[in-house]
């Protein structure tokens, strides 16, 4: 899997409305580097924190009362396929595949 970008609108914890692109970086490695408090770890948080709650509603054992108190766009690739989850405040997740040029 690739991460591509990841849009955030409201706040997590110490970051607040921030996009981060990804698509830039080559290779399979990236390394997160900043000042101690800089959101490194924030960061990581926040895109498993948005994949634990898209699994919740994918799965039929899983059951959640609560939404994010914010929205986020994330963006990634696996396997050549681009895929996209958008989580507005409050809702159900939305699930996109890019093909034939759209979502």
């Amino acid at each position: 899997m690739r991460l591509l970008s990841l849009s955030l609108a409201g706040q997590y914890k110490g970051l607040k409305d921030r996009t981060f692109d990804f698509e830039a970086a080559q290779g399979n490695i990236i390394a997160f580097i900043g000042l101690n408090g800089s959101g490194k770890s924030q960061l990581l948080e926040l895109i498993a924190e948005i994949f634990s709650y898209a699994e919740r509603f994918v799965r039929y054992d899983f059951k959640t009362n609560t939404g994010f108190p914010f929205a986020v766009l994330l963006v990634y690739e696996i396997e050549g396929i681009r895929c996209k989850i958008k989580i507005n405040q409050s809702r159900q997740p939305s699930f996109f595949i890019w093909q034939d040029h759209e979502w």
